[in-house]
């Protein structure tokens, strides 16, 4: 890869290395994984990093996707988790964003384009930022507190 889209993925990356304080860089599958601690939902994120954020670049590098898992290990994607994540998708989600299923990790999990040929580094970091105070409330919003689930099977005689 070489070029225009190139050069502003490596600016948009270095910005965001820059502004964490740690290198960052591409893996062989086109991604760079980074943890933040301390954002995880009410009651806590069990994951090994409260938010775990991935972005990915296109093989044309014209496009990155920011991603990150919205449900925990072992968490059955229900009928009404997946309603609750349309629902979401059509009345809560800022422009360009959306949750997806994940096809090989059965999670749920929001992910956000961003045109890398067009985006300045700013522009990226608020984006990124944004993501990433977005994650734990859709958290919240999508996956039950353990306690309500509980009340919910006693009251309805139905797992949650």
């Amino acid at each position: 890869m070489s070029g225009i889209p190139e050069q502003s993925v490596l600016s948009l990356v270095s910005a965001l290395s820059d502004a964490i304080g740690q290198p960052i860089g591409f893996d062989d599958r086109g991604e760079c994984v980074m943890d933040f601690d301390g954002m995880g939902r009410r009651g806590g994120y069990t994951g090994a990093a409260a938010v775990e954020l991935v972005v990915s670049r296109s093989p044309d590098a014209a496009t990155l996707t920011v991603r990150s898992t919205l449900t925990e290990a072992g968490h059955c994607v229900d009928l009404p988790l997946l309603e609750r994540a349309l629902g979401l998708n059509y009345t809560h989600m800022p422009a360009g964003h959306s949750i997806a299923l994940d096809p090989v990790s059965r999670h749920l999990v929001l992910i956000y384009p961003v045109d890398a040929a067009n985006a300045s580094p700013d522009e990226f970091l608020r984006a990124v930022a944004g993501f990433l105070e977005l994650v734990p409330q859709l958290r919240d919003e999508l996956v039950p507190v353990p306690a309500a689930s509980a009340i919910r099977e006693m009251i309805m005689g139905v797992p949650a």
